[in-house]
């Protein structure tokens, strides 16, 4: 799993897609929709066994993507 720290979100959120295939991931298309994308990823079942924060505590989606690769960080 990559280090969420100097890439792009975009980048990062494609990354999941190889990291995780069988997660059902959906696209992430625009960054805007970032909080989108996060709700239904920490909803996945890989993403929500290990604890995955969904958007609703950040503002900053670099800020969530970290908190979400220290969530999985043991399962990757």
């Amino acid at each position: 799993m990559i280090i969420p720290q100097y890439i792009s979100l975009q980048n990062f959120a494609n990354s999941l897609l190889i990291d995780f295939p069988e997660a059902n991931i959906v696209i992430l298309r625009d960054d805007k929709d970032w909080k989108h994308f996060a709700s239904f990823l920490a909803q996945s079942k890989p993403f929500a066994n290990n604890g995955a924060p969904g958007p609703g505590l950040y503002e900053d989606p670099n800020q969530w993507a970290m908190a979400l690769f220290k969530s999985m960080a043991s399962f990757a």
